[in-house]
């Protein structure tokens, strides 16, 4: 059996090796790229780093990342791995959020014993799952974060854990450029004695240039002959265009984005052959964003109905719940303070919250009689509120709408 595993080890490590430059590195997978739009350029994106991968690449740059946002990525490595990765940030006051989880896993291959007999099969997986955290520091264009990771690992019938640490930071000196540094690894802590192997810290580097639509990414990694190159153009919100070189791959790609949700794709080639990677990045801060402006909108149009029939009252309330929604729209806010000024007069305008929403429904439905010519059943029932409410505006308004025209005139 110790022959098997290490006939199994061996078949791991090979399939490792086909991953490029990395050269079966421990931790290797976690630098196969989290989306098709950073891969589509080349993997030149510490620098750049606006969207939800960001709390992957380098978590700093998730300052530049305005509403909540995700990304799933998904890629076949050479018909024999399959990397799957999630990224989602979340920005709050002045900090910012983030969670990534990524996994690299195999076809069930085929393990054999030192008889070469088939002993069934076996499967190589590794995976992390990440907390991120950024927050802008001393100037308003400079920015740090950090990452820590869970990382476990299986091979057959053997598995390990450990904790990793990320640093990064981003500076953007000017509009039109940025200026960013991770150092993926800088901590490793076992969780356990099941494996020796050391995770080395990797350091990336690079800058970026954006002016209109254009942006032009170059990123080196812990020696000048680890370089990557990339640039990306939108032509409109449904295109932008992308490519990229890099010391051991040529990549091109496109996305395509409408309502807050962006399809990319990214077509990778090396020395090893060909693939193409997808993902799906949501900007769900931008749905939820325009979702309450139309909920807002909605409140704000129930308030105005109530206000221009008196209830004002009830009209504050919806409109407090309008403003909560979209607290920048300027008619809301007029209104607002228009009917909190009321609520102050509420004793001397013999106004009452409660005795609002009681009426309310009623007074609805006697409108809609009068609309509807019937008038006598409406005068009936409004006689019966009155008795209930004798002083109220509101019931006082709907016996003027039913008095005869000759009676209104005297």
């Amino acid at each position: 059996m110790l022959r098997s595993i290490k006939l199994i080890s061996c078949g791991a490590l090979l399939l490792q090796l086909t991953f490029g430059g990395y050269g079966g590195q421990p931790g290797a997978f976690l630098n196969f790229g989290a989306s098709a739009r950073s891969i589509g350029m080349g993997r030149a994106f510490v620098a750049v780093a606006n969207d939800s991968s960001a709390s992957y690449v380098n978590p700093a740059g998730m300052v530049q990342v305005p509403n909540i946002e995700s990304c799933l990525f998904q890629s076949n490595l050479y018909d024999e791995y399959q990397l799957t990765a999630f990224n989602m940030v979340y920005p709050m006051v002045d900090n910012y959020i983030g969670v990534s989880f990524t996994q690299l896993s195999s076809k069930a291959m085929e393990l054999r014993d030192e008889n070469n007999i088939a002993q069934g099969t076996f499967t190589d997986s590794k995976q992390a799952i990440g907390l991120s955290y950024a927050q802008p520091i001393l100037l308003p264009n400079l920015a740090i974060g950090s990452s820590l990771k869970y990382v476990t690992r299986t091979l057959y019938d053997n598995t390990d854990a450990r904790v990793l640490g990320d640093i990064g930071t981003l500076y953007r000196p000017l509009s039109f450029l940025s200026i960013g540094a991770s150092v993926q690894n800088i901590l490793d802590f076992q969780l356990d004695t099941n494996s020796v192997d050391k995770f080395s810290p990797t350091l990336r580097v690079g800058v970026a240039f954006k002016e209109s639509n254009l942006t032009i990414a170059y990123d080196i990694e812990n020696d000048l002959s680890t370089w990557y190159l990339g640039a990306e153009y939108k032509f409109h919100s449904l295109l932008t265009i992308r490519g990229g070189l890099n010391y051991e791959s040529t990549n091109f790609g496109f996305s395509s984005e409408f309502s807050g949700i962006r399809f990319d794709y990214a077509y990778s080639n090396d020395e090893l052959g060909a693939n193409n990677r997808f993902s799906i990045n949501l900007g769900i801060g931008e749905i939820i964003s325009d979702f309450q402006k139309d909920v807002a909108s909605d409140w704000h149009q129930t308030a105005t109905d109530k206000y221009r029939e008196g209830f004002f009252l009830m009209a504050l309330e919806d409109m407090k719940k309008a403003y909560i929604l979209d607290p920048h729209d300027e008619d809301i806010i007029k209104k607002l303070a228009k009917l909190k000024k009321l609520e102050q007069l509420s004793d001397k305008l013999n106004l009452n919250l409660d005795t609002e929403k009681i009426i309310w429904p009623q007074y609805l439905k006697i409108k809609q009689m009068i609309t509807d010519g019937q008038k006598e059943q409406a005068l009936a029932q409004t006689f019966e509120l009155l008795k209930k409410y004798p002083d109220n505006a509101n019931v006082t308004h709907l016996m003027e709408l039913l008095k005869p025209k000759e009676d209104a005139k005297k």
